[in-house]
Order: structure tokens, then C-alpha cells, then sequence
């Protein structure tokens, strides 16, 4: 190839680089785009995570909890707690301590009361009560008119959202109303209901507001962070926050029966297979082992079975005759020396026995048959016994 092809070729190449590089740069542009992540860690359960960060960063002491715990929740004068959800769930005795808090210098922050005929112990001591909003009309827009069923919150700050426009929010909880002395209702009215208000106890304040606009979602918004302010205003900078973002958290025994089961069944399985394996049974599976055996015994009444059924029956009564005779002739030999109907008569007297069972002892009749054989085997035995 020579000089000038390769010149050639080389300004061809740089002339298309060039080329495709102006034609990028004229048909895509850079564009921003704001990707929110996931929340992990604290902030994907505590939904009062931003909130205690942005206490934090103004120098004032905030902590949150998972439920109301009095044992690691220690409430001082001066202090303020926010129940973010379910304050219908506090028992009695915690209604009766927090209210007594407040009545100390407390600030307690919390929802208004559910409908329905009990909206919980603690607002039930505080005299409020829920009420409805009418429904809305067929072709009810809320986001074009959701400002008149629901209370529209609205930044004072200039310039509002990133985009410029005004930033505000809207609380459409329930309305709600109250009996008590010290209630100081802020927007809305005695017919409809109120969406927020303050009721003065004692040294303390109890501020009542749909809460949502202090969610992780919700913070970032002028609007939303400008009401949060007006709400934790009362004691803020006096004492400590307490975040609690729920008060109704289900016990260790509830969560691990609603989110451990896969886990817990399988394992009670092998756990009763084991019981089965190594428990105790009742009554034997196997026969019981063979005890010890007298083999001699067992012999000897082999022998005689066989020897009786071989019809040698009078041999085997004439052994246990001369048994009988060897130790009469020891212990009573008068009586051996007599004989016939003598002896008899003597053996009878002598070991008060029948004469006919001795007579047939000692001169059997019918050996073959086993009834006979066995009386007279048996006398002869007794008999020799009683000698």
C-alpha cells in the first residue's frame, strides 16, 4: 500500500470519528435524573426516621421507639412525645400515666380519634369524639378539589417545590370534636369538625393533627416541614422529642407464630419425629427373651411321655414302686416285712391313706391308661412323702 492510500484512508477514518461525534452531541443531551433508593436500615421501618435527623441537625435530643414502653421510655417536663399511629391501642394504665405527664409540662402529639363508639382510652379521657365528612359527590376529582374534603396546607416559604410551584398538603383524617375545657380548635368548625386543635391540661398541651406529613415520604415537603414545626412548637427546644411510631406492636410470640412458620413447622416436625425415635414405647414390640430352662427336668418328662406311649407304662410304675420300697425298708421295716392284705391294711393305718388307693398303688390294674396310671404314680409319691 502506498503513502498516499494510507494518508487517504487515515483521513476517511478521522473524518467519520469526527463526523459521529457531532452527531451524538446534536441528537442526545444530558439529562439529570433522580433515582430515590430503597430506604435500609433504620429509615425502612421507623417512618419518624427523617424527622429525629432533622432534630437531630438542630441540635435537639429525639429519639424514637417501637412502642410505648415505660420501662425504656422516661418522660420529663418539658419533654415532647408524638404517638404517630393508633393511639386507640394504649391500655388504661398508660392513658392514665401520659395524661398525668401532660398535666406535669408535658407535650403530647398525637392523631384524633378513630370513628366509632370506642376511640380508645386516651381520647376518650381527653373528651374527643370522631366525625364524619359527607361523601363526595359523583365525579369528585380530589386532586382537582381536594381542598374542599380535605384541609389544604400551604407553605409560606417562597418559592415552594423544586419546580416552582407552591407547595402545599393536604390532612383528610377524620374530623374530630371535643368536650374538653381547655380545647382550643384550630381549622374547621363546630358543625363539620376539626382537623386540629390543642387542648390545654394542666401545665401541658396535647396537640391533635392528622400526622402523615411526618412520614419519611412526606418531610421533604416545604409545606409538610413548615406544619411540622407548628406542631412540635409548643415545648420544642425545652426538653427532649420522643418518636414513638407505633403503639400497637404485636408481642415476640405473634411474630414469630405470623413471620417464623415456615421455619418453626418443619423444625416442630423433626422435633416430634425425634420424641417418637427415642421416647419410651408402651408394651413390648419384640417377644420377651426365653428365661433359663431346666433341661434335665424336661428330659427326664420327655423319656417318660415316650415311654408311656411306647406301652411301657408298668416298667415305668415298678422304678417308683422300688423307690418306695427302698425307703420303707429304711424307715419302717415291720411294715416291709409284711405282705398281701397286711400290708395294706398297715400302709393305710400308718399314712392315712385309703386302702383301696394303696392297694391299687401297690398292684396297679389297667396301666395303659393315663387316668389309672397317673393315680397310681401319684399315690406312690405321696406315699414315699409321708414316710
Amino acid at each position: 500500500m502506498s503513502r498516499k492510500t494510507t494518508l487517504a484512508l487515515a483521513l476517511v477514518l478521522l473524518a467519520a470519528i469526527a463526523l459521529g461525534t457531532a452527531g451524538f452531541y446534536h441528537l442526545f443531551k444530558p439529562v439529570t435524573l433522580r433515582v430515590s433508593l430503597p430506604a435500609t436500615g433504620e429509615a425502612s421501618y421507623n417512618p419518624l426516621y427523617a424527622l429525629k435527623q432533622a432534630l437531630h441537625a438542630q441540635g435537639i435530643a429525639a429519639s424514637s421507639y417501637p412502642s410505648l414502653n415505660p420501662t425504656a421510655l422516661v418522660l420529663a417536663p418539658g419533654d415532647t412525645l408524638v404517638l404517630f399511629t393508633q393511639p386507640e391501642a394504649i391500655t388504661p394504665t398508660q392513658a392514665r400515666r401520659l395524661l398525668a405527664w401532660v398535666r406535669g409540662g408535658g407535650h403530647l402529639v398525637m392523631p384524633g380519634p378513630e370513628l366509632g363508639q370506642t376511640p380508645g382510652t386516651l381520647a376518650t379521657d381527653l373528651g374527643l369524639s370522631g366525625r364524619a365528612d359527607p361523601d363526595p359527590p359523583e365525579g369528585h376529582d380530589e386532586a382537582v378539589d381536594g381542598s374542599r374534603y380535605c384541609s389544604r396546607i400551604d407553605s409560606r416559604r417562597p418559592g415552594g417545590n423544586d419546580d416552582g410551584t407552591p407547595s402545599n398538603f393536604l390532612l383528610c383524617d377524620n374530623r374530630f370534636t371535643s368536650k374538653s375545657d381547655g380545647f382550643q380548635p384550630g381549622e374547621g368548625d363546630a358543625t363539620r369538625g376539626y382537623r386540629f386543635a390543642r387542648i390545654t391540661d394542666g401545665l401541658g398541651v396535647v396537640t391533635l393533627s392528622d400526622l402523615r406529613f411526618l412520614a419519611n415520604d412526606n418531610l421533604n415537603s416545604p409545606a409538610a416541614s413548615d406544619l411540622a414545626y407548628q406542631i412540635l412548637s409548643p415545648r420544642l427546644g425545652k426538653g427532649a422529642v420522643h418518636l414513638v411510631y407505633s403503639a400497637d406492636v404485636p408481642s415476640l410470640w405473634r411474630l414469630l407464630a405470623w413471620y417464623g412458620w415456615p421455619v418453626l413447622v418443619p423444625a416442630l416436625l423433626a422435633l416430634l419425629a425425634w420424641l417418637l425415635l427415642r421416647g419410651q414405647r408402651f408394651g413390648p414390640l419384640s417377644p420377651r427373651p426365653v428365661g433359663h430352662r431346666r433341661a434335665l427336668l424336661e428330659h427326664v418328662q420327655a423319656a417318660g411321655e415316650f415311654a408311656f406311649r411306647r406301652g411301657r407304662g408298668m416298667a415305668l410304675h415298678t422304678a417308683v414302686l422300688n423307690l418306695f420300697k427302698q425307703r420303707l425298708v429304711r424307715r419302717e421295716p415291720m411294715l416291709a416285712a409284711l405282705d398281701g392284705e397286711a400290708q395294706v391294711a398297715a400302709l393305710a393305718e400308718r399314712l392315712a391313706i385309703d386302702p383301696q388307693r394303696v392297694r391299687h398303688a401297690l398292684r396297679p390294674l389297667g396301666m395303659q391308661r393315663p387316668d389309672q396310671f397317673l393315680q397310681s404314680i401319684s399315690t406312690l409319691v405321696q406315699m414315699r412323702n409321708r414316710l
